[in-house]
């Protein structure tokens, strides 16, 4: 059985989650909470196996319990259920702590699956955030292959250098940054100065 606390301050929205989540045998409503500090104080007394926090409660930052929860919990299981699907903010809460992260516009199969995913040990993120952080993932990787001068480069030609103010700005010659460019189209499989420049202002190199 998965003892769940649901932290949330709408009560429509509440309602949903327990009237979703009851229906599965293995799930169990074991507390509800409109603010951080009730969910401070049942997690004091109560020991639930899965946290369902929302982060906007009450005009307050849920995510301001969480290392608190993470203090009084022996293995604190948290998700996120959020409306912030920004990148780093939710690579933030998970270096808080947290294990799952469901976005408000998840289906409801998706928040099934993370907690039993949560519950068992492993961490979860909704399908939409999973798309976002595999694009992510993808564009550090090519980042990560280009060396310090090249990243340089693309740095550069984003913000609109031309061959000869790069190879000014970084004391080389125009035929070495053709060379380094010519390295860059290959590692990131782009033919042209016009493909760099768009995968330059598109991977927030500027």
């Amino acid at each position: 059985m998965i003892k769940i606390l649901l932290v949330e301050d709408h009560k429509l929205v509440r309602q949903a989650w327990r009237n979703l989540l009851i229906t599965k045998q293995n799930f169990k409503i074991i507390g509800e909470a409109e603010t951080g500090d009730e969910a401070l104080e049942f997690v004091r007394n109560t020991t639930p196996d899965i946290i369902l926090l929302d982060i906007n409660l009450k005009g307050e930052n849920g995510s301001r319990i969480i290392p608190t929860l993470c203090n009084i919990l022996p293995h604190p299981k948290i998700i996120i259920v959020s409306m912030n699907s920004e990148y780093s903010f939710v690579k933030s809460m998970f270096k808080l702590g947290v294990k799952g992260y469901i976005t408000k516009n998840a289906t409801m199969d998706d928040m099934l699956i993370g907690i039993v995913e949560v519950a068992n040990g492993g961490s979860y993120l909704s399908q939409d955030m999973k798309t976002l952080f595999d694009q992510q993932s993808i564009s550090e990787n090519e980042k990560q292959s280009l060396t310090v001068k090249e990243i340089e480069i693309v740095r550069l030609i984003a913000k609109g250098f031309s061959n000869k103010h790069i190879a000014e700005n970084l004391g080389i010659s125009e035929k070495t940054v053709e060379g380094r460019k010519t390295s860059i189209y290959k590692k990131l499989r782009i033919k042209n100065n016009v493909g760099l420049l768009n995968y330059a202002n598109d991977k927030g190199f500027a």
